[in-house]
């Protein structure tokens, strides 16, 4: 996996659960992605191997369920990373909202802003880091 990758799915778990791997969310998404049902079947279909009924109160299969629907987005749906994001939280409707220039849903605004900020926070943290390795060397 894509150090750009793994940040992004860091930064969304954080908006999703805290880094909660028990949450539960009052619509039944669950644990640390708040995955749906649906969201497994869609992830299905990048990973054949998921089965139907997952176990994603466990964060390893929350995780890989969820970087496989991330995948699909990105593959079929999104054209960029915050259309990814926006998708990821509010669906196809909100994201055509924003392609076609209409307001997004409020949470689905406060939701984009946490994972951009989160995702500058992790990705200045990471350059960071490769600087340090740099001088250290």
């Amino acid at each position: 996996m894509s150090t750009s990758l793994m940040l992004l799915m860091l930064a969304i778990s954080w908006a999703e659960s805290r880094f909660d791997p028990k949450a539960v969310s009052p619509k039944g998404a669950v644990g640390l992605f708040q995955l749906t049902p649906i969201a497994v079947q869609d992830a299905r279909l990048v990973c054949p191997d998921i089965p139907k009924k997952p176990n994603l109160k466990d964060p390893n299969t929350n995780f890989s369920v969820a970087v496989c629907f991330v995948r699909v987005v990105a593959n079929n749906y999104a054209r960029n990373e915050t259309e990814l994001i926006i998708y990821y939280n509010g669906g196809i409707r909100q994201m055509n909202n924003y392609r076609t220039k209409r307001p997004l849903a409020a949470e689905t605004r406060k939701y984009l802003k946490a994972v951009k900020t989160r995702l500058r926070l992790y990705r200045t943290a990471q350059a960071d880091m490769n600087k340090m390795k740099r001088l250290l060397k």
